[in-house]
């Protein structure tokens, strides 16, 4: 894998949990369960494997 790809896929798969507590409506915030991380998690994951769809449909080597 290229360098440039693991970083943007890294970056890709953390940013939620540094945007989502921002967004996020306040009564939200206060539940700090397993679901709320899970929720986080697996946004992150969409977007890594967005990312990874359109590398493969553009035809760009990872």
């Amino acid at each position: 894998m290229n360098t440039a790809n693991i970083v943007i896929l890294f970056l890709l798969f953390i940013s939620p949990f540094i945007y989502f507590p921002v967004v996020i409506k306040k009564r939200f915030r206060v539940q700090k369960g397993f679901l709320r991380y899970l929720i986080i998690f697996l946004f992150g994951l969409v977007q890594s494997i967005s990312y990874l769809i359109i590398l493969f449909v553009l035809g760009i080597p990872l």
